[in-house]
């Protein structure tokens, strides 16, 4: 019989015990189970609260190669999971790639992604959730200065390999290769990073390599163990210390040149200087900031960098039979191009092919596309994914599959040049930075969508009366330049076979931003240009449409001036789930980035509306499309095209660009004329993957969006003064449009037949190419001025149309 004592403290307390036991086991479990959602099969150990995790991690890191190969054997075209050395993954087939890719960074996230795998939060390396300054610049004004760059660059390779690899008197040295490569590698990034001196500076170049390896070791240290043991290990690491110095000293060794870069100066072309210019925050000035994001970018590029050429070095070592092919090629595009520039690198396509090939064959990782989903996701085929997962893609085992590389495990150094040679419409798909299901290696492109490239073939009557059938086996150059150049130039298209698609469902959105009474042109001008800084993610996205800034004649209100937009997005399936799914992005896209600013000042300064409508199928919705009249017998247009890093988050140079377009010179212009700035939305896609078979003008693989110039005069006015508008439109208002985009097109300028620039501006390269084209058609030969003068009004007179 248990006595008082027992019943106390004996029974009830082992009761107690007990029941807490239960509760912590309970407890563990709910935070180490895998999670099961979706129900993919699983390759190794599955992860359990007995060590499960651990020991899975472990075996990974020895078999991890193999668990790959086995996933995609026997789900190559569905998904598994498996737990790596950092965390449980599903691993997706590439065929999600293409609707995976839209979903914007709130919903799937590549930065928590990163953060996780690297213990960003131990490491410092969350300075990259502070905000995407670096990011932008290094995607927006670093791309868009690449040709300054490269003088620059290769004149730091000369320097940095002298002196990492001196010569002797016997003409040979030995180096560890990865060693030299690696420094070579650091100099030449911190050249394009933060410029001459501090890139040659030693104690910069050991403070960004150091970095690099302290937060390494610090995750390499920690990943191992539970998140309960991390807080106190992380206090024992030495690299803690290190990791700290290094910020220090980095921060102090650029705060000067902080201070130097205040304002602007065309000589420097560095990334330092760009986001001293495009910081937006407080945060983001702050020199310990701006060091912070620098040595992440050394850590981003120099250590993936490095290895790729030192791979590329040990493969021509390996076949010694590639480097007087591949030095022939270098001296030949260098004497054709007068030194090493950007266009000079994009020609030399055997060198290109071998760098691609080296890296199939030595990948940098069994996985990519690595991504966090946020919020819940539901595919088009009803597959969910669910918030806290980890998805990724086996890139290894894909750049080791005979469907897309024949003879995967043999190097074939001219693979990729070879089928760019023999197929003009995969050219620049097979270059060593494009992207692509086959080719993750630097992340992955933009969806396919139909347009000029869906057509079969088409029947044409050429000048001379006859009729021919143009394809990609007959009249193949008519063919190409028909598709993008029009039938009006080159012929008259009296049929063509083009591709179908199943029928899908539309959704649009429509706002309007109208002024109220204490509301500027300055305002209005400053809202649109923020708005069309989003027109890319819009784009991305699978949005297309109109926007337009205009006055009250054009849009038939009593209002000054008023922006308005409508934008419509083919959604990815008709089932209900897929659809619904797509339809809860999409509406959260435009509310995140276009609505959410905006309702600050609806009522007060602005009178917003947003609706939204969906359709059937495309051809419900297409039915409803009207046409609208300025209600001016003279129209002058001006326009040019506008590429992602031009728009996005560059919305005060912008702002400038519109207010120059929409404004006259002086008050006798301003009562005499009408301005609309019409903003076509290029729907992301195929449209915007570089082909070397675009007939017209080549940028507009790389357009986001079309901007318009529309200007039209009501008064009676007289020649001169007719005159004084059209250069008006096509000098002051076309250059400042030009000014935001160097190396873009235009599509239309009716408001100067003599523009000067009319052949780069509307053909770029390939205005010869499509002239030969039009007098082989008319069956003329070019026999001097005369037939030069006639092909060139054929080509204009599709342009300006």
């Amino acid at each position: 019989m248990a006595t008082a004592w027992e019943v106390e403290f004996g029974t009830q307390s082992g009761f107690a015990l007990t029941s807490v036991a239960v509760m912590i086991a309970l407890v563990m479990a709910l935070l180490f189970r895998g999670d099961e959602k979706p129900h993919a099969p699983r390759i190794g150990r599955r992860p359990d609260i007995f060590g499960g995790r651990a020991r899975g991690r472990a075996e990974f890191l020895v078999h991890g190669k193999r668990f790959a190969e086995e996933g995609y054997a026997k789900y190559k075209h569905s998904m598994y999971k498996v737990q790596t050395a950092d965390m449980e993954r599903l691993i997706l087939s590439t065929k999600y790639l293409n609707e995976l890719r839209s979903v914007p960074g709130d919903v799937l996230s590549s930065v928590d992604a990163q953060c996780e795998r690297h213990l960003a939060w131990w490491t410092t390396l969350d300075v990259v959730k502070n905000s995407s300054l670096h990011t932008d610049v290094v995607r927006v004004q670093l791309t868009q200065n690449l040709h300054l760059l490269v003088p620059d660059l290769m004149d730091e390779v000369r320097n940095a390999f002298f002196v990492e690899f001196p010569s002797n008197q016997k003409g040979i040295h030995s180096v560890p290769a990865h060693a030299m490569v690696h420094r070579i590698t650091s100099k030449v990034v911190n050249r394009a990073l933060v410029g001459v001196p501090l890139c040659q500076n030693e104690e910069w170049l050991q403070t960004s390599l150091g970095y690099t390896v302290d937060a390494f070791t610090i995750s390499g240290e920690l990943r191992p163990l539970s998140w309960f043991y991390r807080p106190v290990a992380y206090l024992k690491l030495d690299a803690r210390k290190s990791v700290k110095r290094r910020l220090e000293t980095a921060t102090r060794l650029i705060r000067p040149l902080v201070e130097q870069r205040q304002q602007p100066d065309p000589k420097h072309v560095d990334v330092i200087q760009w986001m001293v210019a495009h910081a937006q925050t407080k945060r983001d000035r702050l020199p310990a900031e701006l060091a912070h994001k620098i040595l992440f970018l050394c850590l981003a590029s120099i250590a993936s960098s490095s290895m790729g050429v030192t791979h590329a070095l040990y493969d021509l070592c390996a076949m010694p039979e590639y480097i007087p092919i591949l030095r022939e090629e270098v001296e030949t595009v260098l004497t054709e191009h007068g030194g090493w520039t950007l266009a000079a690198l994009n020609a030399m396509r055997k060198l290109d092919s071998f760098l691609k090939e080296s890296q199939r064959m030595n990948h940098p990782g069994l996985f990519s596309f690595n991504r966090k989903v946020l919020k819940q996701i539901t595919l088009s085929d009803g597959t969910r994914l669910e918030r806290g997962t980890f998805v990724s893609v086996p890139t290894y085992c894909i750049a080791r599959d005979a469907e897309y590389y024949p003879s995967p495990l043999t190097f074939d150094g001219f693979r990729f040049s070879r089928l760019r040679e023999s197929s003009a419409e995969d050219s620049n798909k097979h270059q060593f930075t494009s992207t692509g299901p086959a080719n993750l290696a630097f992340g992955y492109g933009l969806n396919a969508c139909p347009g000029p490239d869906q057509v079969l073939d088409i029947t044409v009557v050429l000048a001379s009366g006859e009729v021919v059938i143009a394809n990609a086996c007959q009249n193949s150059d008519l063919f190409t330049a028909l598709r993008g150049g029009g039938g009006g130039t080159f012929g008259v298209v009296i049929s063509a076979t083009i591709k179908t698609y199943p029928t899908f469902s539309v959704l649009t959105h429509t706002m309007g931003v109208i002024p109220l009474s204490n509301t500027t042109l300055s305002r209005m001008i400053n809202v649109t240009a923020s708005l069309l800084s989003k027109y890319p993610i819009l784009s991305d996205a699978g949005f297309a449409g109109y926007g337009l800034l205009g006055d009250s004649s054009i849009m038939d209100l009593d209002v000054p001036y008023v922006y308005g937009h409508t934008f419509s997005l083919v959604l990815p399936s008709s089932t209900s789930s897929g659809g619904n799914a797509a339809v809860e992005r999409a509406k959260s896209l435009i509310n995140t980035e276009l609505v959410k600013d905006l309702l600050t000042y609806n009522g007060s300064e602005i009178l917003l509306t947003s609706t939204w409508a969906s359709y059937p199928s495309f051809q419900d919705y297409y039915g409803t499309g009207g046409s609208a009249w300025m209600g001016a017998t003279n129209i002058m247009l001006s326009s040019r095209m506008f590429g992602k890093e031009s728009l996005l988050n560059n919305s005060k140079n912008l702002e400038g660009m519109i207010y120059t377009t929409f404004t006259t010179q002086d008050e006798k212009s301003l009562s005499a004329s009408r301005t609309a700035f019409l903003m076509n939305l290029v729907g992301g896609g195929k449209v915007l993957e570089p082909q070397s078979y675009t007939s017209m003008q080549p940028t507009w693989r790389k357009t986001y969006v079309l901007n318009e110039i529309i200007t039209s005069w009501l008064a009676d006015l007289n020649a001169q003064e007719v005159k004084d508008f059209q250069r008006d439109v096509a000098i002051r208002k076309t250059n400042a449009m030009r000014e935001l985009t160097p190396g873009m097109g235009a599509y239309v300028n009716e408001a100067l037949h003599d523009d000067p620039d009319w052949k780069e501006n509307f053909w770029g390269p390939n205005y010869n190419w499509l002239k030969s084209i039009k007098q082989s058609t008319t069956r003329k030969k070019s026999s001097g001025e005369g037939n030069a003068l006639e092909a060139r009004d054929g080509l204009r007179t599709q342009a300006t149309s």
